[in-house]
């Protein structure tokens, strides 16, 4: 719920409370729904257009999915290159499941340009009649298939070959025609693969722009200088050096204009050096023909040299932002990486990257890092690294949940069972069978995990609870807040160092929607629980949500409902307190 703090002066706002899983997945699409419903009104429709959807991950179709379905006044226009998907991509999958939800979804197919268009484009290009275009215009179709892409850059290296002349006449240097030699073109031995005739040109362009374009095709369709200059090790005023040709070839597009500040001065000094222009390549075929420049038997050791770069000289603060980027290097020249140390760093940031994708709700991108990061393991793990092998394990068990694959979970879950050292170590496993069995509708045994987990911390649950189990909890939790005013909890001490106890508090807490819903009589038990661990061992955000259930057991169950408001509005206050 929203809440609105009228005493408080304007200035910066309080942090957004923590929140796992569907929680936080929730909040995110209820706070993009709100964001794009600013701009798409019936006055001010809005129009998204979305490129390149066959590399899209499946939390970010399911978000346009919602937003679809949510939102009025919108109008979405997405390309995908269907050569890439098949009828079970993500990205078709969602798009079945728009237009099952009634929403209007038109489909248009981009084809090859037919010979007629091909010709005019000839024509057009060379400044003649289409009937003199035509002979040509047969031949780049031969050669390019109608690629509209291909089409323009084979019009383009025909010119630089100086198959495509300009002739003056007569002496004039502006009157005059185009011209082709044919035979040499119908020779000319191109292949009819985009990337390796790109490739072809781009072998074409300096040594140092070569090296500069294929490393920026490492980092991506769209990099920045700064990142390349750390991985050519080379000052951010020479990398730009290096790629101007490229900008002049029209193989990279300057997202910004900053870059003219080092291009046209690049020994220059003084305010412009902190400037960190974006380039973005042309199209993704040429990124493609730039990756392919770096042979294959040298790409492993390629991308663990900029992984290495990147972390080695980014600041802390900045490697953090850089996460994806690093561990995405790494990952990709595991084979090279036979150092234990090593590894087992490798495998603590895939640790980290798996965590950071969880939180930003991406649980597919999470369970690859995490299934990463265990393979980097060694056969012995559980004795060398323990607790980095704990936690992987525990993180990969809830990804593969959040994800709907409880299959993995449970296959995971099993062996922390089996590896853990204490209980402590095994709640977090508990815990997440609990959530996923209760997802599912298995409440029972979702109940029987809890009762088990609770029993190893030292805390017997009744299998078959009664009213007198019920009464005797009510009575002893009586006894306990005798002298205590409802409202007086509130000022309970916080709960600390007493690991075990807390743990305990939140697997009581995980049981309250099963216990609710399969097994009524034990719901005051745990509730009553809850609330005398707050009252002899200190408060928790959990007591939060203990008190309120408290109050529901006092209202609903025993017909009590001023004590029960009392008690809602304490865990109400005490959420305040914790924010």
């Amino acid at each position: 719920g929203l809440q609105h703090d009228f005493g408080r002066a304007p200035g910066k706002q309080l942090p957004a409370p923590e929140l796992t899983g569907s929680a936080a997945q929730q909040r995110f699409n209820l706070l993009m729904q709100k964001f794009v419903r600013l701009f798409a009104t019936a006055t001010h429709p809005l129009v998204l257009f979305l490129d390149d959807l066959q590399w899209a991950d499946l939390a970010s179709l399911n978000l346009l999915q919602l937003l679809m379905q949510d939102t009025a006044y919108l109008l979405v226009l997405g390309a995908y290159r269907d050569n890439e998907v098949s009828p079970i991509h993500p990205s078709i999958l969602v798009i079945d499941e728009i237009v099952k939800s009634g929403i209007p979804v038109n489909t248009i197919t981009l084809t090859s340009l037919d010979t007629d268009n091909l010709n005019q484009l000839v024509a057009d290009t060379l400044d003649c009649d289409l009937l003199v275009a035509q002979p040509l215009a047969e031949l780049v179709e031969l050669k390019t298939k109608g690629n509209p892409f291909f089409v323009t850059q084979f019009l383009k290296s025909l010119h630089e070959e100086g198959l495509i002349t300009f002739e003056r006449l007569s002496g004039d240097k502006d009157i005059g025609g185009w011209s082709c030699d044919l035979a040499q073109v119908r020779a000319l031995a191109v292949t009819d693969d985009v990337v390796e005739f790109m490739a072809l040109q781009l072998q074409k362009l300096p040594a140092a722009t070569q090296n500069a374009i294929s490393l920026a095709a490492c980092i991506g369709s769209q990099f920045d200088l700064h990142t390349l200059a750390i991985i050519l090790d080379r000052s951010p005023e020479d990398t730009a050096a290096a790629l101007w040709i490229g900008l002049q070839e029209n193989l990279l597009i300057p997202t910004t204009e900053i870059y003219k500040f080092f291009t046209q001065s690049p020994h220059q000094s003084g305010s412009n050096s902190a400037a960190n222009p974006v380039y973005r390549f042309l199209h993704d075929r040429v990124q493609q023909a730039a990756y392919s420049l770096i042979p294959d038997d040298e790409k492993q050791a390629t991308h663990l040299t900029i992984g290495l770069s990147l972390q080695q000289k980014y600041p802390p603060t900045d490697s953090e932002e850089r996460l994806f980027d690093i561990v995405g290097h790494l990952n990709r020249a595991t084979e090279l990486i036979n150092h234990p140390s090593t590894k087992n760093l490798l495998a603590q940031l895939n640790l980290n990257a798996g965590k950071k994708a969880r939180n930003s709700t991406a649980y597919t991108a999470a369970n690859i890092y995490l299934k990463t990061g265990i393979g980097l393991l060694d056969d012995h793990c559980w004795e060398t690294q323990y607790q980095l092998t704990l936690d992987l394990h525990v993180a990969a068990a809830e990804a593969a949940y959040l994800e709907g694959n409880l299959a993995q979970m449970e296959e995971i879950a099993l062996i922390v069972l089996q590896f853990a050292e204490t209980i402590l170590d095994k709640v977090a496993i508990y815990r997440i069978q609990i959530a996923a069995m209760t997802a599912n509708g298995k409440m029972l045994e979702a109940i029987s995990v809890g009762r088990e987990a609770l029993a190893q911390l030292g805390l017997e649950i009744p299998i078959t609870p009664n009213e007198f189990e019920s009464a005797k909890a009510l009575e002893s939790l009586t006894q306990k807040l005798q002298g205590r005013q409802i409202e007086d909890l509130l000022n309970l001490p916080t709960m600390t160092d007493d690991i075990q106890t807390e743990l305990t508090m939140k697997l009581l807490s995980d049981l309250g929607a099963p216990v609710f819903i399969a097994m009524p009589g034990l719901y005051p038990i745990i509730s009553c629980l809850i609330v005398s661990f707050a009252v002899e061992f200190g408060t928790t955000p959990i007591s939060a949500s203990g008190y309120v259930s408290h109050g529901l057991v006092m209202s609903s169950f025993l017909g009590d409902v001023e004590i029960g408001y009392r008690f809602g509005k304490l865990g109400m206050n005490l959420l305040d307190r914790y924010n």
